[in-house]
């Protein structure tokens, strides 16, 4: 079995910290930058393994376009699963 771990997007990170304790796996937040122009910057730490993306959708037009950028830098910093 693969190692999991919770990424919480900006604003989740309670409900994120909650989930990821009830599972007894670590918790890392995303890292997003906006630039003034509204164009989205996504940092995170390297990952291995199996990654659980936590993100609220009550706002959908606002948080698709940073869930994909975030997804698509897990997998360039190593996540085997998403």
């Amino acid at each position: 079995m693969t190692a999991l771990t919770v990424h919480a997007m900006p604003g989740c990170e309670s409900q994120a910290h909650a989930m990821a304790a009830s599972l007894s796996v670590p918790v890392h937040a995303v890292d997003l930058h906006t630039f003034p122009d509204g164009e989205s910057f996504v940092t995170m730490k390297p990952v291995s393994g199996t990654a659980a993306m936590f993100c609220s959708l009550d706002r959908p037009n606002e948080r698709l376009i940073d869930l994909l950028l975030a997804a698509n830098a897990l997998r360039d910093n190593g996540a085997a699963r998403l």
